[in-house]
């Protein structure tokens, strides 16, 4: 039987003798729950369209002070793809979504077994048995026992699906819902990855966009495809274009013949750059994508500006994770660079992308603005000829690190927090 609602009564209510006592009350008539489902379906439909409205509103913004800025800067040209990208944007969110496959499902993290080892080595700790040193060795020793049998390994719900714009043209796009994104299951709590707020990593592949289209300054193409948000069959979540002619960085060799390391420089110190910014946590080389001509662009950027680094004393090198960072590692960045970024840099775009992080990256988004900001500022801090260059950066994984040494170049492994595995 249906149960609409369950009244406990307490222990110390119940006579002597007397068993745990739980009242029920029946459900109320079917017309009473058609009407409840259907208020409650038109409410998440309106939250939903909320949270839309509220992305167009910021993308409009962006658009009409970033058209005018080309315009004055690099004349129509430059201007006229920047009203290109507001009607695209419309096709991908008004468009029917009328094929889809399932490209990966979800899996979530089991921290658990973390949690309770965590417990231990914390006591031990307190007992004097062990050092801070030793805690630390035993807890990545732990950390990377999991991350080896995947009770760590996260993933997200990614479809690949057929879409037809308003005005009749056909799109590819992937399809990201934010019922799909992956939880991290510990001894007494469910969160998001790295301390992300559950079912809001849409918004960050959405902002994420937004501030390579920022870069792009009308002038240039933007570095990430072109992302919205949007609501299919009840649900929110993003909508990236499909690359249809790009392969992943990591099959090059294979299917274009080259090495993604040999990929147009410029766009590979972008991306660099960008995961800097970001803190990215999630740049391996399955999630920038490569076309036959060089061309390269950024996928998969859910994980950008985590909560989890305000917790850490850190500089952000030691939180990304980015292959194009390890390959720019010390060198200087190309003029043609530090021009796009200096694009956020401009006090009324800065206030758009600060609207935007509100808007985007959850309760401690100030926070995380800032330290965009600061991490910004660090890329254009010259050297005593004037000169800029990419910091020094290795990759987290000692194993990742290995392999980019022995494939594509030199150096030296250094630790940083212990992170999930993202793949």
């Amino acid at each position: 039987m249906q149960i609409r609602e369950r009244i406990k009564i307490p222990k110390s209510e119940i006579p002597p003798g007397e068993k745990e006592t739980i009242i029920q009350f029946p459900p109320g008539p079917p017309e009473f729950r058609k009407q409840k489902a259907a208020e409650e379906k038109e409410r998440a439909l309106r939250e939903m369209r909320e949270i839309i409205n509220g992305a167009i509103e910021i993308e409009k913004s962006l658009v009409s002070l970033q058209y005018s800025m080309a315009l004055k800067e690099y004349g129509p040209e430059a201007a006229e793809p920047i009203l290109e990208r507001m009607k695209r944007k419309f096709d991908l969110r008004e468009g029917v979504v009328y094929l889809s496959t399932k490209l990966r499902e979800r899996k979530d993290a089991n921290r658990t077994p973390l949690d309770k080892k965590m417990r231990e080595i914390n006591d031990k700790v307190a007992q004097g048995k062990i050092t801070k040193k030793e805690a630390h060795q035993l807890l990545n020793k732990t950390y990377k026992e999991l991350a080896d049998s995947h009770k760590l390994v996260v993933r997200n719900d990614v479809e690949w699906a057929a879409l037809k714009a308003p005005d009749g043209k056909d799109h590819k796009i992937i399809w990201k819902p934010s019922e799909g994104e992956p939880l991290v299951k510990g001894e007494s709590y469910v969160k998001g990855v790295y301390d992300i707020e559950l079912k809001t990593q849409y918004l960050r592949e959405w902002f994420a966009r937004l501030v390579a289209e920022v870069a792009s300054k009308g002038k240039y193409e933007p570095i990430v495809p072109e992302t919205v948000i949007r609501e299919v069959d009840g649900q929110i979540g993003s909508v990236q274009e499909f690359l249809e002619n790009s392969v992943a960085a990591n099959e090059t060799k294979k299917k274009l013949g080259f090495s993604w390391t040999e990929a147009n420089q410029e766009h590979l110190q972008l991306i660099a750059a960008l995961d800097y910014i970001f803190e990215m946590r999630d740049n391996h080389t399955g999630n920038f994508m490569i076309d036959k001509q060089g061309n390269v662009k950024a996928i998969d950027r859910a994980l950008t500006l985590t909560p989890e680094a305000l917790t850490y004393n850190a500089p952000p090198e030691k939180f990304v994770l980015s292959y194009p960072l390890r390959l720019m590692s010390e060198r200087k960045i190309l003029p043609t660079v530090r021009e796009q970024l200096s694009a956020l840099k401009d006090p009324k775009i800065q206030e758009i992308i600060k609207k935007a992080a509100q808007f985007a990256l959850g309760p401690q988004a100030e926070k995380l603005f800032n330290r965009m900001m600061k991490n910004l500022d660090r890329l254009f801090t010259p050297d005593e000829k004037g000169a800029v260059y990419f910091p020094h950066y290795r990759l987290p994984d000692s194993e990742m690190e290995k392999r980019f040494q022995q494939e594509e170049g030199k150096g030296k492994a250094e630790e940083g927090p212990p992170t999930f595995v993202v793949r």
